[in-house]
C-alpha cells in the first residue's frame, strides 16, 4: 500500500489437466470367432494423472470397470468397445469393437443299436446328441468320416467311433462295437445213415434199423440254432417212416431211426441264431430191410444112396 505495508502471502495449490486421454486395449485371446478359452483386455490411457476409470460396452450399456482389465470367461457372443474417463472427466475417443465369441460348452453324445440280437440283416445305429452350447454343432464324424445324420448303417461287425465337435473346439466321442451280424451260412458237411451191409445200384442196404447222424458246420459268428431232417421215399414223397414226414428237429442225444422197409434219402436243413439257412443236403438212397432171406432146395433124390447124379435146384427168397 502507499504506507509501505505488505499483504501476508497467499499459496495457492492448482490442479489442471488438458488434453484427451489416449485409450490403448491389449487383447489376449480369439476375436471374431468361437473359443473355448477366456479372453482378456487391458486397457492403459494417457492423461491420467487426475485418475482414470475405465468402461466397457457390450451392447447393453456403458458399465465401469474395477480396474484396468476384464475377463470374459462365461458363455457370450457380443461386441465389446472400451473407453477411459480421466479425473476431469475428460473422455477418450470409443474404443474399436472387439467381436467376442466364447462358449465352453462340452457336448454330450451317446448311442444305441435298434437290436442287439444275432441278425443277418443290417444295423442301426442311433445317436443322441446333447448340445447345450450357443455355438452349435461344427461336425459329426464316424470313424474320421464325415455324417450327415444322427442315425448311421452298419453292414459289417466293427468298432465305430463317434464324435460330435463344437464351433469351440470342444468334443465328445462314444464308440459303439457291433459283433451280432452273421452273414455266413452254415452248411450240411455230412449225413451218415449207418454201416451199410452192400450197395447195389447206388442204393446203400441195410440189415438192421439204422440211427441218422448228422453234421453241420457253423463259419459265422452266431451259433447253430437248429438242425433239421425229413425221409423222402424214392417217389419224392414225404414219407412217414418213424416221423411224421415233416421236417423235425434232430437231437445228437436221441438220433432218429430209419426202420425196416424203409426205401428213399433224408433231407437236412441247417439254421443258425442269425436266421441264416442252409441249401437243403440230400444224402444217398437208403433201403433197409431186416427180413433175413429164405433158402429153399427142391430135388427128386428120394434120399437113397444112388451111383447117378443128382440135381438139387436152390431158390432164395429175399421178400
Amino acid at each position: 500500500s502507499n504506507a509501505d505495508l505488505e499483504s501476508d502471502v497467499v499459496s495457492i495449490t492448482t490442479k489442471v489437466e488438458k488434453g484427451t486421454p489416449e485409450l490403448t486395449v491389449n487383447v489376449v485371446g480369439t476375436i471374431g470367432s468361437w473359443t473355448s478359452s477366456d479372453v482378456v483386455f487391458t486397457l492403459s490411457s494417457t492423461n491420467g494423472k487426475s485418475g482414470t476409470t475405465y468402461y466397457y460396452n457390450n451392447g447393453n450399456g456403458w458399465t465401469r470397470m474395477n480396474r484396468n482389465v476384464l475377463t470374459i470367461n462365461e458363455n457370450v457372443n457380443a461386441t465389446y468397445t472400451f473407453k477411459s474417463v480421466n479425473g476431469t472427466g475428460t473422455e477418450s475417443a470409443v474404443s474399436e469393437s472387439y467381436i467376442v465369441m466364447t462358449d465352453k460348452t462340452v457336448p454330450v453324445i451317446t448311442a444305441k443299436t435298434n437290436t442287439t440280437d444275432f441278425t443277418n440283416e443290417e444295423i442301426t445305429i442311433e445317436l443322441d446328441i446333447t448340445d447345450n452350447s450357443i455355438c452349435g454343432v461344427a461336425s459329426t464324424t464316424v470313424n474320421g468320416e464325415a455324417l450327415n445324420s444322427k442315425e448311421y448303417v452298419v453292414s459289417e461287425n466293427g468298432t465305430y467311433l463317434f464324435t460330435v465337435t463344437l464351433n469351440n473346439g470342444n468334443k465328445a466321442s462314444y464308440s459303439v462295437t457291433i459283433s451280432n451280424i452273421d452273414k455266413e451260412t452254415p452248411t450240411v458237411e455230412d449225413i451218415n445213415t449207418g454201416v451199410e451191409h452192400s450197395i447195389i445200384d447206388d442204393i446203400k442196404i441195410y440189415g438192421n434199423e439204422t440211427a441218422i447222424t448228422i453234421a453241420v458246420n457253423d463259419a459265422g459268428v452266431s451259433g447253430i440254432k437248429s438242425v433239421e431232417y425229413r425221409t423222402v421215399n424214392t417217389n419224392n414223397i414225404l414219407t412217414k417212416v418213424g416221423f411224421d414226414g415233416f421236417w423235425k428237429d434232430y437231437d445228437e442225444n436221441d438220433k432218429p431211426i430209419l426202420e425196416d422197409n424203409f426205401k428213399g434219402y433224408v433231407e437236412v436243413k441247417v439254421t443258425d441264431n442269425a436266421g441264416n439257412v442252409s441249401e437243403i443236403v440230400t444224402s444217398g438212397i437208403v433201403l433197409v430191410d431186416t427180413e433175413q432171406p429164405e433158402i429153399k432146395i427142391e430135388t427128386e433124390y428120394n434120399g437113397e444112396w444112388t451111383k447117378e447124379d443128382i440135381d438139387l435146384a436152390t431158390l432164395v427168397n429175399f421178400d
